[in-house]
């Protein structure tokens, strides 16, 4: 007879992995392009483009060309401190994952009809498929985002075989279309 304290939800698939020497480099590579394509770099771009937009609608025409110029040349610089910024931020991401993340350390995920485990070094962790609102597939990650917020977690695709990464992404969206 089980204990209360049993977990009751078989595992359906286990699996780890051991990061080699190019693995941070490939993380921090991931979480930057997933971040890029994100909603939130769309906005910042498109209220630059529509304040010098603004800028050159309420300029009287006789003025017109050279704010407009103006306009261009202002989107265009701040276009470049962004680019300049997050090349900055990828450089010092890359140094730091890789202190923090060298070759040989072990992850390994437990998949569960109700839950995602993760496990490394430092931690680990069982979480309802629940927290997360999708999975996208980014280089050779698999980016979890949570359901309240702008976080997610990447777990390295060598970790899943195709079918246990379509069942994960599959219980995300089950759960997801759920909660609607």
């Amino acid at each position: 007879m089980s204990s209360p304290s049993e977990i009751v939800d078989p595992i359906f698939y286990e699996s780890s992995y051991t990061t080699d020497a190019s693995y941070a480099d490939r993380l921090v590579a991931a979480s930057y392009r997933y971040r890029l394509r994100g909603r939130r770099v769309l906005v910042q771009l498109g209220f630059f483009a529509v304040l010098a937009t603004v800028m050159a609608a309420l300029t009287p025409v006789s003025e017109l060309s050279w704010r407009i110029v103006l306009g261009a040349a202002v989107f265009v610089w701040l276009v470049i401190v962004v680019a300049a910024a997050t090349a900055l931020g990828f450089l010092t991401s890359r140094r730091s994952m890789r202190k923090l993340v060298p070759a040989g350390r072990t992850y390994s995920v437990t998949l569960r009809q109700n839950a995602l485990g993760v496990r490394d070094w430092m931690i680990a962790s069982e979480n309802s498929y629940a927290l997360w609102s999708s999975a996208d597939i980014v280089g050779d990650h698999l980016i979890l985002q949570r359901a309240n917020g702008s976080s997610f977690t990447p777990l390295s695709r060598q970790l899943f075989t195709p079918e246990a990464e379509a069942w994960v992404r599959a219980r995300i969206a089950n759960q997801q279309a759920q909660s609607r």
